[in-house]
């Protein structure tokens, strides 16, 4: 048996010498600032390997021309220290927005070793020329998912998507599972013109959670649930504020999971709006195609 070093008056400096070089071999990288361009942030990913962090700097905006791709297991983006407020750093998505080739994804966690990614306390600007432009071909402004699970999105803000949707989890080949998307802000997300909408959350992984998100004028729906078996969706705020919203929580769709929203649970959720009718008003306007129900103005 070992016997345990006594931390006598006279062995403490050597005591003090083993504890620097313990530290020594913990290093946390300085966050990488906004002179980096979007090769050489995803160079790091690349090849930090497993567990690597991309620490973003508080306060910087770093405009970015392709997706930001998750390389390996239990790695994260995160703004450095962690903040919740506006000084998250913000990825805008800078690349091109034509029909033919468009950019549309800032942050992509769907690869084969993705298991248990974190994206967290940045901010997405989807930069999306809202009065001009129809959603483009392509994903959301995170696309997460597939074969992978443990992901987690957590204090993220999301907003103006040139694509369908603020934050995509997708099923792959029906194996996601245990996704968490907790504490984020979403939205707005897609103009209110015909067929111009956009989804706040779009949840197609199972046995997952999405909790305590604030999710504003995502104009298709604030939480679309594909199927999604096992999965939880609970106290979650969405209102329409400023744009018409077409639903606030959707659980209609049959595919991708052939109807399959078996021991799904929805509860304690909040849904804030005003329902527009045939007639309308000043605030509310008119819901003129009887089939679809607007919220908001």
């Amino acid at each position: 048996m070992l016997n345990s070093v006594s931390r006598t008056p006279s062995s403490w400096p050597i005591y003090s010498i083993l504890c620097s070089i313990l530290a020594a071999t913990v290093v946390r990288s300085a966050c990488v600032d906004n002179s980096t361009d979007t090769a050489g942030l995803q160079k790091l990913l690349t090849e930090g390997g497993e567990g690597y962090t991309l620490s973003l700097c508080a306060g910087q905006v770093y405009s970015i021309t392709q997706s930001l791709n998750f390389t390996n297991t239990s790695q994260e983006i995160s703004t450095e220290g962690y903040p919740t407020d506006s000084t998250r750093a913000m990825l805008v998505v800078s690349g091109p927005k034509t029909p033919q080739v468009n950019h549309t994804t800032a942050v992509l966690g769907d690869c084969e070793n993705c298991d248990f990614i974190r994206i967290k306390n940045i901010m997405i600007d989807g930069d999306r020329d809202l009065q001009n432009m129809a959603p483009l071909p392509g994903g959301g402004n995170i696309e997460i998912g597939g074969a992978n699970q443990g992901q987690i999105v957590e204090n993220v803000r999301s907003f103006n998507p040139r694509g369908w949707s603020c934050l995509h989890i997708a099923e792959g080949p029906f194996a996601c599972s245990n996704a968490t998307i907790r504490g984020n802000d979403i939205g707005p997300c897609g103009s209110d013109y015909f067929q111009y909408w956009a989804d706040g959350v779009s949840l197609s992984c199972a046995n997952s959670l999405v909790e305590n998100n604030d999710i504003k004028d995502a104009t298709d729906a604030g939480i679309v649930i594909f199927g999604s078996p096992g999965s939880t969706v609970r106290n979650n705020t969405i209102s329409a504020t400023d744009r018409v919203m077409l639903g606030g929580i959707n659980m209609v769709d049959f595919d991708p999971w052939q109807g399959n929203f078996s021991n799904l649970l929805v509860e304690n959720n909040r849904i804030y709006g005003g329902f527009a009718d045939e007639y309308g008003n000043s605030s509310l306007g008119v819901a003129d195609q009887p089939a679809v129900i607007k919220l908001g103005k």
